[in-house]
């Protein structure tokens, strides 16, 4: 076991709440292994990783933090020649339940210093085992743990794995798959979950787009082509809240949830785009039932802003201090709400449908949940957690199921991608090495781009904002600067948690800091905002304009999610053609994006081409209907052939994307000398970490110039072969 770094290793269980900590170390108490320690504190954790015995601690991720000698959080202001300087810094000081205490001072010349990031174990043998690690193992904290724990091996558990450009929980955890995949099928054949039923149910409309046109022409024909675009498209958001929609999803729901639902003594949960919808929804349920349309018990559980806040929330929905008793007796059953039990607890609750907004969507359990009903936008991992509310079992139930008012089936389908496991490494972003490079050439020109002061922005940051404030006033040097910090901040996004973005924190917070202090100074970067009133005259302008005829269903039976090649070939029927075209080109630009470095001289020309199609849709040059022909054929069906090819061509991946590289420069012979590359470096290729050393890279060069000689002219030859080792390090 030595060779493997297991010998007597020490076990890290890592969550990021308190409550799924205690937990896990209450689960190890009562299975009777009473050598796992729980972390108390910062120092306590520390101390337990400090020494080498093996041992299993459980902690939380928010006790990895930058810390002074008395536990307190830290962040620095500045940083001179390497050298911490006698500064006021900020302490922020972050529980597990996420309560933060601010507060500034000033270090003392003398005193130690507190900062840096202390190295707690080099122990090659620990594991952090780490729970729900889609969720914040993408940050700066997840990046002080790393640089803490140098060789720490990490494995991550998740449920619901994220896989989009900034964001990837394979990328993050160098994954070349996963380790092992437990699918939603497999789950409802093992019986620990339910098959979950979706039928997409679309509001129909009547608009007067004459009448809608003029009422817009007077209200905002004098404002700018700019502004009116911008209105225009608030307008579209705004048709969500149509009073006649919500009407008519409502009756449809109403009636569903009688007839589907109610009949087998479960209760339901209504998902709202926002607050104002949930109350919205409220007002409708507590007037219908006032005039005798219905006997449900309907009830809103949100948070609240008390300085915001319109009374008619405290009126609607259920108060904050109430809202987590309300949330467990919710999932009693149906019955007479005076009985108790000898405890004095509640027998019964007749909730019926429970109204929410972003409240327990994730990690609320109510098995009496039969149906969710969404009115509300959910992607990826979001939009799974929320299908979970439904799916877990109880006796007489026999299927979760989901009615779509928003029209989220393209997301659904995408999720499920994800969710079956199916998407492997090539699908994910790439590797945090890859980045670095950018990541630095974009922080260059951004500190570059402030050149002009001469105040060091390290040492007096106060003075250095203040004057880099004053030097955007002009607008094109804050659009540039703009622009510049957009690409920074994505670069830091996507290398976060690797601690090579540790040394650009301080920069990250200053130069938004920057932008914040700038937006403030200049209102006219705001001039495309919507004031309050301007919405709610958008929001008349619709309800006198728009009219929902009703609800209809898209499907004739709701369909399994269990099956998700099914699935997707039923809801495909469903979409518009509009939904389509957008659903296809952004999955084939997500996957040439990620895929560009690895075979450049494939994937660039699809690339370009894919933009062309959309530009031209947008000019109008051509349908909605060609687009989604001319992606599926012009890139979806490359992209697909391009393994078969490579198959028959009998290359692996590196291979092929030598081959197309040296398709651009002699295509007929581009599969012979491919052959021929290949054979002449295969020595190189089999050195040990051959990649990072200069002169094996150099003799690949020398070798692949000796078969390629003759083939193209002398230049040509010269530029391609650096890009030749480039396409065969990045397929290492």
């Amino acid at each position: 076991s030595d060779a493997f770094g297991f010998d007597n290793p020490t076990v890290l269980l890592l969550t990021d709440r308190k409550d799924l900590d205690d937990q896990i170390f209450n689960t190890f108490c009562n299975i009777g292994m009473q050598s796992v320690g729980k972390a108390t504190s910062v120092a306590d954790l520390k101390e337990r990783l400090k020494n080498d015995y093996g041992k299993i601690i459980t902690t939380t991720i928010q006790k990895f933090q930058e810390t002074d000698d008395r536990g307190n959080t830290v962040r620095v202001y500045a940083d001179r020649n390497g050298q911490r300087q006698n500064i006021f810094v900020r302490e922020v000081v972050e529980n597990e339940s996420g309560e933060v205490i601010k507060s500034e001072r000033r270090i003392s010349e003398d005193g130690k210093n507190p900062f840096g990031f202390e190295v707690l174990s080099k122990k090659k043998n620990i594991y952090v085992l780490i729970d729900e690690a889609h969720r914040s193992q993408y940050n700066l904290l997840a990046a002080f743990m790393r640089q803490s724990l140098p060789h720490a091996k990490f494995v991550a558990f998740t449920g619901t794995p994220l896989s989009k450009d900034d964001k990837s929980t394979l990328g993050t955890f160098y994954g070349g798959d996963y380790l092992d995949v437990y699918t939603i099928k497999e789950a409802v054949d093992d019986g620990a979950t339910l098959p979950l039923l979706y039928e997409p149910g679309l509001p129909e409309f009547y608009i007067d787009k004459e009448g809608l046109n003029d009422s817009f022409e007077t209200h905002f024909g004098h404002e700018s082509k700019k502004r009116q675009d911008k209105l225009q498209k608030e307008a579209l958001k705004q048709k969500k809240y149509n009073e006649s929609r919500l009407e008519a999803i409502a009756e449809h729901l109403l009636a569903h949830y009688l007839e589907r639902v109610r009949a087998d003594g479960l209760k339901a949960m209504l998902v709202c785009e926002n607050r104002a919808m949930a109350i919205a929804y409220q007002k409708i349920f507590c007037r219908t039932r006032a005039e005798g349309r219905h006997d449900l018990n309907t009830r809103v559980v949100m948070s609240f802003s008390p300085k915001k806040d319109p009374q008619e929330y405290y009126e609607y929905a259920t108060p904050a201090e109430e809202a987590k008793t309300a949330s467990e007796n919710y999932k009693l059953p149906f019955g007479d709400e005076s009985e108790t039990e000898k405890s004095g607890k509640l027998k019964y609750n007749n909730d019926a449908i429970l109204i929410v907004s972003d409240m327990l969507l994730t990690g609320y359990d109510a098995p009496i949940a039969g149906a969710l009903y969404l009115d509300k936008s959910l992607k990826e991992h979001t939009l799974l957690q929320a299908l979970a509310r439904v799916n877990r079992t109880r006796k007489g139930k026999k299927v979760g199921l989901i009615v779509d008012y928003y029209g989220i089936t393209d997301h659904l389908i995408q999720a499920l991608e994800i969710f079956s496991g199916d998407i492997g490494r090539e699908e994910v972003i790439a590797d945090f090495e890859s980045e670095f490079p950018k990541l630095e050439q974009r922080h260059a020109l951004l500190v570059q781009r402030f050149r002009a002061i001469k105040t060091d922005r390290n040492y007096d940051r106060a003075k250095y904002i203040d004057e880099a404030v004053r030097y955007l006033e002009p607008m094109d040097i804050r659009d540039d600067f703009k622009d510049l910090l957009k690409a920074f901040n994505e670069s830091m996004t996507i290398v976060t948690p690797h601690p090579f973005a540790l040394k650009y924190k301080n920069d990250l917070k200053l130069y938004n800091e920057i932008k914040l202090q700038a937006r403030n100074m200049y209102p006219d970067d705001d001039q495309l905002t919507i004031t309050e009133e301007e919405s709610e005259k958008l929001r008349r302008l619709i309800n006198e304009h728009l009219e929902a005829t009703g609800v209809k269903n898209l499907v004739e039976e709701p369909v399994s999610i269990i099956d998700r090649k099914k699935f997707e070939e039923e809801m495909s029927k469903t979409l518009s053609v509009e939904s389509k075209a957008k659903m296809i080109s952004n999955r084939a630009k997500h996957v040439i994006q990620v895929n560009m470095d690895r075979n450049p001289d494939f994937y660039k020309p699809l690339a370009q081409r894919l933009e062309e199609l959309i530009e031209m849709h947008k000019a109008q040059r051509i349908s909605q209907l060609e687009l989604f022909q001319k992606v599926q054929e012009e890139i979806v069906k490359p992209m697909e052939d391009k393994e078969r090819v490579s198959e028959d061509l009998g290359f692996t991946a590196r291979q092929f994307a030598v081959f197309n590289t040296l398709g651009l420069h002699c295509k007929e012979e581009a599969e012979n000398l491919t052959r021929q590359v290949f054979e002449a470096i295969e020595e190189e290729l089999r050195i040990i970490d051959w990649q990072d050393k200069f002169a094996v890279l150099k003799d690949m060069e020398k070798k692949m110039r000796k078969v390629l000689r003759g083939k193209l002219e002398r230049e040509e030859l010269r530029k391609l072969l650096p890009h030749l080792v480039d396409v065969i390090k990045k397929n290492a």
